[in-house]
Formats: C-alpha cells, structure tokens, sequence
C-alpha cells in the first residue's frame, strides 16, 4: 500500500488516505518516494513495485494551490536530460541505463536525475515523465 498521512493540526491526529495497494491488499512496493517530478511546483508520489516486471507507479499532484510562495530557485538542468545538450530523448535513457543501480557523485550527468547519490527507479520516472521535452 501506499498511504498518505496528513496531520489535522495540534493534538488532533492524523487522516490517512490510501492511494494504492497491490490488489490482494498487501504491500508489494520496494520504496515510496516524494518528487516535483514535472516540475510543476508540488510534490507527486512515486513508487517501485516488486512485483514482475518492475513497475513504476506514479500519482501526480495536480492539484491547485492559492497563496503559495513561488520558489526562489530556478533549476539550471532539464529534468532527464542527461548529457545537458537541452533534449530528454533515448540518449539520456542509455545513460541511465548505463548507471542504473550504480551510486554516483555526479547527479545528472550519470542519470541521478534526483540528486539522490543513486540510479535508481525514481530517475527513470523522471525521464519518462519528461522525454521528449
């Protein structure tokens, strides 16, 4: 399962809100992560599944917000785009596949598309999510 915690303020609790289960109910996730991975401003959910083959499964925030404070920072790289020459295309995925699994100290440039110090599934979601572009 993946479930969503929100806190309902001081001494109040939690509401849970499931966003996905494996349908026999169990758990069948390797690791959940939090990512802009579209680069639209929030946070969207990202999970790798153990089950054959490997999925990715994605739940994009689209939601709108009002009265939020716009970031200050603004990304130098394009999300996916591997050998920085401004596409995400089938080059930049060679790279990613060519690390996948690796730990790495140079983010981008071998397909750490997250900065995580590691090629992992969550770095192919932001390809995908951006080939193309």
């Amino acid at each position: 399962r993946v479930v969503i915690l929100a806190n309902n303020g001081p001494g109040s609790g939690w509401t849970q809100t499931i966003v996905g289960s494996a349908p026999n109910g169990g758990d069948n996730h390797l690791g959940t992560r939090l990512s802009d991975l579209d680069r639209d401003g929030d946070l969207d959910i990202v999970s790798i599944g153990y089950d054959y083959p490997l999925y990715v499964h994605l739940w994009r925030n689209d939601a709108i917000v009002v009265n939020q404070p716009t970031p200050s920072i603004t990304p130098t790289a394009k999300p996916g785009d591997a050998n920085g020459d401004g596409k995400v295309d089938t080059a930049d995925f060679a790279i990613w596949l060519t690390h996948y699994n690796q730990n790495t100290g140079n983010a981008h440039r071998d397909g750490d598309f997250n900065s995580s110090g590691k090629v992992d599934g969550i770095d192919y979601a932001i390809w995908l999510i951006n080939f193309g572009k």
